[in-house]
């Protein structure tokens, strides 16, 4: 059974039995399955506090304050990645109660996760904090320890204890997701928050390591990130190099839209075997022609094709008699037989993946991308 200290008044008819939670500064009760209360510490009518027990209440009546304003502006303009109060009272907050696994649970219960449900998470996440930005406020303790997936697999921000207006100062320190003791709160802190969690959500629940110097971050020794998809928005984050959140979500979006272009094989012949070309490469087409329309099955991971374009080009290297060949190289029909066998197989490959546009047969054997 779970206690609160000795000096703390519970609220209504709640007892010990009912203690979900301690908290950093406040109490979680269970009203029944559905429902919580999270109330401050009180302590008893004329009860003998010590400095200590003193600042740790007026800490956790002030932190109560802070949410239930901020759950009095949802209830009038609510979000559906941030959990919704059911009743504002003077004891504390009524809460729904959620059997949902927190994110950072989930991350390291479930890893590895599908990259659309990670980017799905991380723009949602993104999407709640533009919400409370817009009504001018800042989520202050933003963490995969302060996220709920819920029954949807849907993202649920919760624990305001710690928000602030913009430009006020911040109230906690807690890295990896805060890099300074003393700073102001707004769009720089957020937005290396947020870049935090994306970090923690791509690496499946590994949290970023900082050197602290002083009261600060070290931004010198963050950690490397260039081996992540989005790790340069992660990064651009840290260095809080965005005018504001809604600029973080212009780079996320561009980021969960793009598509990487169509791949061109181009097989070319040299000019002394023109003329034989057309009985010997009865099957290809002329530059100007594309294939022909046909439905395209589910494309071949990009890096696979990437590589059989890099396994053609150090083909074509390893059998060139020419120190200083370059990946495109002129061959004769008879040079060519040895690598007709090759290129036909990767044509099918490219084919079959829907990448390939065209097939060219004229002057010059050349792998390349458009």
């Amino acid at each position: 059974m779970r206690e609160a200290p000795a000096y703390v008044k519970l609220p209504f008819q709640l007892t010990y039995n009912s203690l979900l939670s301690t908290g950093s500064r406040c109490l979680v009760f269970s009203v029944n399955r559905e429902i919580v209360l999270k109330c401050a510490l009180t302590p008893q009518p004329h009860a003998p506090l010590g400095f200590t027990e003193a600042l740790f209440c007026d800490e956790s009546f002030w932190s109560l304050e802070r949410e239930k304003f901020i759950y009095d502006i949802l209830a009038l303009d609510p979000h559906p990645n941030i959990l919704q109060s059911v009743l504002v009272c003077l004891e504390g907050v009524f809460l729904p109660r959620m059997w949902a696994p927190l994110l950072i649970d989930r991350l390291e219960q479930d890893h590895p996760l599908s990259s659309t449900t990670t980017f799905r998470w991380i723009r949602e996440i993104l999407s709640a904090m533009r919400h409370l930005e817009k009504h001018g406020f800042t989520h202050g303790a933003l963490s995969p320890h302060n996220i709920f997936i819920d029954e949807n697999d849907h993202v649920k921000l919760f624990d305001f204890g710690d928000s602030a207006r913009i430009g006020q100062p911040v109230s906690l320190f807690n890295p990896p997701y805060s890099d300074a003791v003393q700073e102001i709160a707004g769009p720089g802190t957020e937005q290396f928050a947020f870049g935090s969690c994306m970090y923690t959500i791509l690496t499946g629940g590994q949290e970023p390591i900082f050197q602290i110097t002083g009261t600060d971050l070290d931004p010198e020794k963050f950690p490397e990130t260039c081996g992540l998809t989005g790790g340069e928005i992660i990064y651009k984050c840290w260095r809080k190099g965005y005018a504001s959140l809604e600029h973080v979500a212009a780079d996320i979006e561009k980021l969960c839209t793009w598509k990487p272009p169509p791949l061109v094989i181009r097989l070319k012949l040299s000019n002394r075997d023109e003329d034989d070309s057309a009985t010997e490469m009865s099957d290809s087409t002329s530059e100007s022609e594309t294939l022909p329309d046909e439905p395209s099955p589910t494309p071949m991971p990009v890096d696979n094709v990437r590589s059989m374009l890099h396994d053609a080009r150090e083909y074509l290297i390893a059998n060139s008699d020419d120190e200083d060949v370059a990946p495109a190289k002129v061959m004769s029909l008879t040079e060519l037989a040895p690598l007709r066998e090759f290129c036909e197989g990767f044509r099918a490959n490219l084919d079959s993946s829907g990448y390939m546009q065209r097939l060219a047969w004229t002057g010059g054997i050349e792998l390349g991308s458009s």
